[in-house]
C-alpha cells in the first residue's frame, strides 16, 4: 500500500489481514482473541471512516483519538497471539508495521485537524 494511502483504506486492509489470520487460530480461540482482534479492527475502521467523513473538527479529534487507542488494543492483541504461537513471528513482524503506520497517520491527522 502506498504511503499517501488514506487512514480508511489502511485500516481496511489490516482488518482484512486480521480476519484471514484469526480465522486460522486454534477453535478454542476463535471466539476469545480472534473476535477481540477483528472487533478492535472494525471499530478502527469506523473510526477512521467517521473522521474522514466528518466537518465537525471536535468529533474528528475523538475518533481520531479513539482509533489510536484501537491501534494500542490491536498492537497488544497481536503480541499477545504470538505470545500464545497463534500467529507466526514473520505475520507479527507485518502486522505491527502496518498497526505503525496506521498510528503515524492518526497522529500526522490529529495534528492538522482543527478545533
Amino acid at each position: 500500500m502506498s504511503n499517501d494511502a488514506p487512514l480508511g483504506d489502511r485500516a481496511r486492509a489490516l482488518a482484512r489481514n486480521l480476519h484471514v489470520l484469526t480465522v486460522m487460530f486454534p477453535d478454542s480461540e476463535k471466539p476469545l482473541l480472534g473476535m477481540q482482534l477483528r472487533n478492535a479492527a472494525i471499530e478502527l475502521v469506523t473510526e477512521a471512516v467517521v473522521a474522514s467523513a466528518t466537518d465537525d473538527p471536535a468529533e474528528k479529534q475523538e475518533m481520531l483519538r479513539l482509533a489510536a487507542v484501537n491501534c494500542i488494543r490491536i498492537r497488544e492483541l497481536i503480541q499477545l497471539a504470538r505470545e500464545l504461537d497463534h500467529l507466526p513471528e514473520d505475520d507479527v513482524a507485518e502486522l505491527i508495521a502496518a498497526v505503525e503506520v496506521i498510528n503515524a497517520t492518526i497522529a500526522r491527522e490529529r495534528r492538522t485537524a482543527r478545533y
